[in-house]
């Protein structure tokens, strides 16, 4: 990522990501590590149950 070429300022940027203590959940990061909002795509109830089926199905298949 463009701006997380130099090891420092990606260090403090996943470390401040990690350490958030705010109850926010599926936060998005642009290539700043700033906040941004999703796609309409992400925010869609239906395209989330597809994704859930989907990766169930498939994680279903898988034997150990």
């Amino acid at each position: 990522i463009k701006y997380w070429t130099n090891p420092g300022t990606a260090a403090r940027m996943i470390t401040r990501i990690l350490t958030d203590e705010s109850d926010t959940t599926g936060v998005y990061y642009d290539e700043k590590g700033r906040p941004m909002r999703g796609s309409a795509q992400v925010h869609d109830p239906a395209f989330n149950a597809r994704v859930v089926a989907e990766t169930r199905a498939l994680l279903g298949t898988v034997h150990v």
